[in-house]
């Protein structure tokens, strides 16, 4: 007789659920995984948009590193941040084209164009083949208030006269007059348009599987909603035997647990300590 169980990272069988549940589980599972790439890639692009945020932070309160140092910093931080936002477009536009939703796929062309877009994907071209040519650096103190803001430039010359930049990424920079163009404004854009386009994802996502999400998910997973420890829920299983003792696995369902409270909490993802 088979029986059906949540389980946990120790593998312990922690709730028996109905076999219902767990085939409705099955079902929405084949959905997430629809969706699990983009939230992935979005909790590392905000964990980057951390580390900058507290690098940033470090800095201004530390002045024994010398300005190569801190050059060199960024270039791995903010190389991490533009990697993961662009990653993010690529997976959201995958996802738009495997729902085949006309109005995600004109939303998402239309975020493409937008400049600050574009300039993360020629930065993350230029990226792949060289280190990101910082130039200089503004620090303006605020001794009223007690804040310090750090702008960082980068050499726009560079990055045109690299060969490895395909004709679209050429078009754009060599319209751009500046020679210097600032890293942080940028980056503070594009962290913007992504945040949005993110919302607007998951949105569709929890519309067009509301009578799954709440119904199934707040049943299955609602007691553990509030306990910080999210390696609790591992995934669900169905297991063979009649005696608790002497249950033998069949196979498991792995739950990304994270992704499951965001979306019934319907929580912002922050990893700001």
């Amino acid at each position: 007789m088979k029986k059906y169980f949540i389980v946990n990272d120790c593998r312990d069988l922690i709730k028996e659920i109905t076999k219902e549940q767990y085939n409705n589980y099955e079902i929405f599972n084949k959905k997430i995984e629809e969706y699990s790439n983009i939230f992935d890639c979005f909790i590392n692009l905000k964990r980057s948009e951390a580390a900058i945020k507290n690098y940033l932070k470090e800095i201004s309160k530390n002045e024994q590193k010398t300005v190569y140092e801190i050059y060199s910093d960024c270039k791995f931080i903010f190389l991490i941040n533009i990697m993961f936002g662009r990653i993010l477009i690529d997976n959201i536009k995958a996802y738009c084209k495997k729902i085949n939703s006309k109005e995600l796929i004109k939303y998402i062309y239309k975020v493409e164009k937008k400049d600050e877009i574009r300039m993360l994907k020629v930065l993350r071209n230029f990226g792949q083949h060289y280190a990101l040519p910082f130039s200089n650096l503004k620090i303006e103190k605020d001794e009223i208030n007690d804040m310090t803001t750090i702008d960082f430039l980068i050499n726009l010359k560079i990055i045109k006269n690299c060969s490895n930049l395909n004709r679209a990424d050429k078009n754009y920079v060599y319209k751009l007059k500046e020679e210097e163009i600032s890293i942080s404004t940028y980056y503070k854009m594009w962290m913007t348009c992504l945040n949005e386009v993110f919302i607007k994802i998951k949105k569709e996502f929890s519309d067009r599987n509301a009578k799954l999400i709440n119904p199934l998910l707040l049943d299955l997973f609602s007691e553990y909603l509030d306990i910080e420890d999210e390696n609790l829920v591992q995934g669900i299983t169905k297991v063979d035997g009649d005696n608790i003792n002497f249950l033998m696995p069949v196979d498991m369902i792995p739950i990304n647990f994270t992704l499951i409270k965001n979306l019934i909490k319907n929580e912002w993802i922050s990893y700001m300590k």
